[in-house]
């Protein structure tokens, strides 16, 4: 009888954090480059070599898979980021810049960090830098420790990330690949970065919008929403039954 309970308990935190998952994306329908994030789940494996076991199985191995999964814990698994691109809108502003493929790499205080918007700045210091005030990491910065100076009006971007300032070139914005991505907040994400992408990678003058679907995401929230309710009802009737075998044992002591 417990076991239900805790089932649905389960099944109950996991969709709370989706739920939380939602709310997250549509607050971040407007954001520049932002991906949105689905939840993985999974089940807790009550006896150990089940889990992965491959099918199929006969015999008292198929029955004791079958028991443990008609019994198992739902949990969360992992959190997937959606890497669809976004809509493309051109602004015109030759420091807007859209990604074709992989990240932007931007200087932060918690160390570097990937990133698909490209809405930039030249700072009081003439340095490249997000919306944030992170600098934005250039070639130069893995040779030098340098970021990427533009002076003056007369600057240009190339689609291979080449910067030109007065006609010189003063460095290649750095856009790399990424992996084990990991949200950090603020359109930035956490990951391991591979090698620098050469060709023509960068749309300037455009910005990607957030792939985020705000119709779907409130579909989904919708359909969560009432999933929650059921578990809970679901527990309330497993408490109540608990709770009148204990009265009924307690009559008859």
């Amino acid at each position: 009888m417990f076991e239900g309970a805790y089932i649905n308990s389960g099944a109950m935190s996991v969709a709370s954090a989706m739920l939380d998952n939602i709310a997250n994306n549509l607050a971040n329908a407007n954001t520049t480059g932002f991906k949105k994030t689905l939840i993985n789940q999974k089940a807790y494996s009550k006896i150990e070599g089940y889990q992965n076991s491959s099918t199929p199985m006969y015999g008292k191995d198929a029955k004791q898979f079958i028991a443990e999964t008609l019994g198992s814990v739902p949990h969360i698994a992992t959190t997937i980021i959606d890497k669809s691109e976004g809509a493309m809108t051109y602004t015109s502003n030759k420091l807007d810049l859209a990604l074709k493929e992989g990240f932007f790499l931007v200087k932060t205080p918690n160390g570097i960090k990937l990133t698909r918007n490209g809405h930039f700045f030249i700072n009081s210091d003439n340095i490249l830098v997000n919306e944030n005030g992170f600098p934005v990491i250039g070639e130069n910065y893995f040779r030098s420790g340098d970021f990427i100076h533009i002076k003056g009006k007369n600057f240009l971007i190339r689609s291979d990330g080449t910067v030109l300032s007065n006609g010189n070139k003063t460095d290649t914005i750095s856009v790399r690949n990424g992996s084990n991505l990991v949200p950090a907040g603020k359109g930035l994400y956490s990951g391991k970065f591979g090698k620098q992408l050469t060709g023509n990678v960068i749309s300037v003058g455009y910005l990607e919008q957030s792939n985020v679907n705000p119709v779907t995401e409130m579909a989904d929230m919708i359909q969560v929403n009432r999933a929650f309710n059921r578990y809970e009802k679901i527990i309330d009737i497993y408490l109540n039954d608990i709770a009148q075998t204990d009265n009924r044992i307690a009559r008859f002591a």
